[in-house]
């Protein structure tokens, strides 16, 4: 099973005084922020480079979090196809050094890593 890594982040993701999103488009732009904004969520290493569908299927896994997968959290094991991919053919699936199994195991252990 791949080994995850997984990172938790809270960050200010408050628009800067001045930018449209704070009244920048007025005249006086605001002066300050009353009600600051911020994003709380998880980001997490997948090994190789994944579909999007891993990214997808995680966030199925926890709509209640802002999820961010990343590849490359191995230093690359080459492409990460799901197992369909290998019939519907195209570059990734013929140049991954992976099995159609790879599919299972990095569902599985997306699940385990984000349980409640």
């Amino acid at each position: 099973m791949p080994k995850f890594k997984l990172t938790t982040f809270r960050a200010d993701v408050t628009p800067p005084v001045g930018h449209p999103l704070c009244g920048g488009w007025y005249d006086r732009p605001a002066e300050g922020v009353t009600d600051p904004l911020f994003a709380v969520g998880i980001v997490f290493h997948l090994p190789g480079e994944p579909f999007i569908e891993y990214q997808l299927f995680a966030q199925q896994q926890r709509p209640d979090l802002f999820l961010a997968a990343l590849g490359y959290g191995d230093c690359s094991t080459g492409y990460i196809p799901l197992a369909r991919s290998y019939e519907e053919g195209g570059y990734e699936p013929t140049d991954a050094f992976v099995s159609p199994k790879s599919e299972t195991l990095m569902r599985d252990a997306i699940s385990k890593l984000l349980r409640k």
